[in-house]
């Protein structure tokens, strides 16, 4: 009632030649609008898009309504606004019709902007502006209808378009908590006591864009973490350290400076913080449990390995991590992950990349949450045989690995003296791996003799192995 009683101390600002009974129809049956919901919301929320998801083929697209305006108010407008399937109409419709108490909001006596409004020092339940008879519980307790109306609708496709219209009317409320006036409960009627700050934006709304809240984003990123009460009391807050037309001070008068320099907060936060919704409720309607992969597990320098990555925020990034062997970061990328949330991509590793274990993992940039960790090999080409030693015609065993898969590799065999046998070239199979039978001579000199191979694709050479022909 106390905001009742407000308006009516100040009869002599502008309305004094009407008389209270006049004047209370007046309050009661005008709108307390916040932002202009025929251009202002929408724009708000076509521009909150463009910093994420920021792509034409997301899903969020479809159901933004790029470019709605509708411009039918009163009786028509709350008749259009009963259902929807856009987010934009969603935002205009939050001011022509209430879905919960199935009221047109212009309806007298039905005061339906007053849960536009909410003071975060005052209860969740009951921190709207109040009117003659109640209390409203505001803009976050709505808000939270609308969600869970939102999320409810989402899984079919049927009612898809309903869940993102409802979401438009989210969207609403939370750029009606960029106003100054609507976080100081300081009630407004357009035309008699209109809200300078409002009527400013009226004219001015699109010197603001999602440029400037892609620097606030940078410098001051909203956590991943916080939730929708979160979203809602944050702004909410920031909004409170500007003053309004009444408070902290009566009647004070603004000039188009000091509108301008609140805008350049308010304005790039509403959109930012809008933007930080569509991505919660992206969260929320989507299973994250980002998963990644690779084939093969090792191979020499110049391997081709294939990397992949599953349960992902569909349409949104990843950043990829790849720590050298001994953990000192080695580099990262980002990536643009498909409408299942997955990505495949090639690793072509150096030839003369160092042999060693190594690792990478994944962030889902939407969530941030961590995928597994994958560990893989790089091999240097190693032989070995047996037996390491025998008298003339034993029959050794020798076979190498860690070679460049489905390649050639030569092989160089020295005698005692260290002057060199004719080389052998064989081909390698899938897995960079060979084996052969040397079957030594009846007559081979007794003396120890030596082997090593070259990988014939990076020239890396392997160890040295020594056998004796003996007696």
């Amino acid at each position: 009632m106390q905001n009742l009683q407000k308006y009516l101390q100040r009869c002599g600002r502008s309305f004094c030649l009407l008389s209270s009974s006049l004047f209370l129809v007046l309050l009661l049956s005008l709108s307390l609008y916040a932002h202009d919901n025929i251009y202002v919301h929408p724009y708000i929320a076509e521009q909150a898009f463009l910093l994420w998801p920021r792509d034409a083929n997301h899903e969020i697209y479809k159901y933004l309504g790029l470019g709605y305006r509708d411009t039918t108010k009163g009786d028509q407008a709350c008749s259009n606004a009963r259902d929807g399937s856009k987010i934009t109409e969603g935002t205009k419709e939050e001011d022509d019709f209430n879905p919960l108490t199935d009221r047109c909001n212009s309806d007298l006596f039905q005061y339906g902007y007053s849960h536009h409004f909410m003071d975060p020092d005052l209860p969740d339940d009951n921190n709207g502006l109040d009117y003659p008879g109640g209390d409203d519980p505001g803009a976050y307790w709505y808000a939270n209808v609308y969600w869970e109306m939102a999320v409810s609708y989402y899984p079919d496709i049927n009612t898809r378009g309903l869940a993102y219209w409802y979401l438009g009317r989210i969207v609403h409320l939370l750029g009606d908590l960029s106003v100054p006036a609507h976080v100081h409960l300081d009630p407004h009627i357009p035309i008699i006591d209109p809200d300078s700050y409002e009527k400013y934006m009226e004219d001015n709304y699109t010197k603001w864009g999602y440029a400037g809240a892609t620097k606030i984003d940078k410098i001051s990123p909203i956590p991943l973490d916080w939730t929708l009460r979160d979203l809602f009391y944050n702004l909410d807050e920031k909004t409170q350290s500007f003053p309004s037309n009444d408070y902290p001070f009566q009647n004070y008068i603004f000039s188009a400076n000091e509108l301008r320099t609140i805008g350049n907060t308010l304005m790039p936060l509403a959109i930012q913080y809008t933007s930080a919704l569509y991505k919660l409720f992206w969260v929320e309607t989507h299973s994250v449990n980002p998963t990644i992969a690779m084939t093969p597990m090792s191979g020499p320098p110049g391997t081709t390995f294939k990397e992949w990555g599953t349960g992902f925020t569909p349409y949104g990034t990843a950043t990829l991590y790849f720590p050298k062997y001994d953990g000192i970061n080695n580099g990262s990328m980002t990536l643009t992950l498909d409408s299942i949330g997955h990505f495949e991509i090639p690793y072509n590793s150096e030839t003369n990349k160092p042999p060693g274990t190594y690792s990478w993992n994944a962030i889902d940039n939407t969530t941030g949450i961590k995928s597994n960790v994958v560990t893989f090999t790089i091999t240097k080409p190693t032989i070995a045989m047996t037996p390491m030693s025998g008298p003339p015609g034993t029959t050794f065993k020798e076979w190498g690995t860690g070679f460049t898969p489905n390649n050639t590799a030569t092989l160089h065999f020295l005698k005692p003296d260290g002057s060199e046998y004719t080389p052998m070239t064989l081909t390698l199979d899938s897995i960079g791996h060979f084996e052969i039978t040397y079957n030594s001579e009846t007559n081979k000199p007794i003396g120890k003799y030596s082997w090593y191979a070259i990988d014939n694709t990076t020239g890396k050479k392997s160890n040295t192995v020594y056998f004796t022909i003996t007696q």
